[in-house]
């Protein structure tokens, strides 16, 4: 495994110069390179950096979508993507398409030629079925969706659209998103709001830690800090129910150390 000497803020800085300038060379990661011997470098990130090896090179195309779809890329994104993609493609030995979709973008887009690609989808990680266990979150029909949430992912289509279905009574599902959240997720929630006051029933399933911070749950008193004998101050929730006759309710000791 190789390590290179720089923070990640670093790296990211001398990539956006190399692709900036054909002049700039970061001659320091190349040499890094080059003492290791490899038989082939192989890029996972649609472009090439250190962009100069002294080996066979094997570039990854994931998509082209700032070609196809302009309007979800920043202008950051665009010049970056202009500058560094089709110069890697060009460079690269072989090139390696997620899919038939993205080897035609190639071909058409930057010219390539097509006996360069392979087409090599996205793999899982095989799991023993023994040990995978239907979980009790869910226990209804759903949708999965495994998408980082990137504009041009187009979760806020896919939410409107699955508003309409419900509207007629057309979508008996559940839907469930995995991928990591962005930016944009701030915007994806006023989408829900929305549909929410529109009478679509839906909303975020959050994470632990941002249940532990609804402000609205701690309006309502939901949590209360004890002291544990071996994690020390932990917060646990109380009963949600409130009677007008009683009393808030509290808990009296932590739970037992089994």
């Amino acid at each position: 495994v190789l390590a290179a000497p720089h923070s990640l803020t670093r790296i990211a800085g001398l990539r956006f110069l190399e692709a900036g300038s054909p002049l700039f060379r970061a001659r320091g990661i190349e040499r890094l390179i080059a003492e290791a011997h490899p038989d082939v470098v192989l890029y996972p990130q649609q472009s090439m950096f250190p962009a100069r090896v002294d080996c066979p090179a094997v570039v990854i195309i994931h998509d082209l979508y700032h070609l196809t779809i302009p309007g979800y890329c920043s202008r950051f994104q665009t010049w970056f993507r202009n500058r560094s993609y089709p110069a890697a493609v060009a460079r690269a030995d072989r090139v390696i398409a997620v899919s038939e979709v993205t080897r035609r973008s190639v071909v058409e887009h930057y010219g390539c030629d097509r006996r360069k690609i392979a087409v090599v989808p996205h793999g899982i990680r095989q799991l023993d079925p023994a040990r995978v266990q239907p979980s009790r979150l869910v226990d209804v029909p759903y949708v999965y969706y495994p998408a980082v949430t990137q504009p041009h992912k187009n979760h806020e289509l896919l939410f409107r659209t699955i508003a309409r279905l419900k509207a007629e009574s057309r979508f008996p599902y559940r839907l469930i998103l995995t991928g990591a959240r962005t930016g944009h997720w701030t915007h994806l929630e006023q989408v829900l709001r929305e549909l929410n006051e529109a009478h679509v029933p839906c909303a975020p399933v959050k994470t632990a830690k941002e249940v532990a911070r609804d402000p609205h749950l701690e309006h309502r008193g939901f949590w209360v800090d004890v002291q544990h004998p071996r994690r020390g101050k932990t917060r646990v929730p109380i009963s949600p129910i409130r009677l007008h006759a009683g009393g808030k309710s509290e808990i009296r000791r932590p739970a037992p150390t089994l």
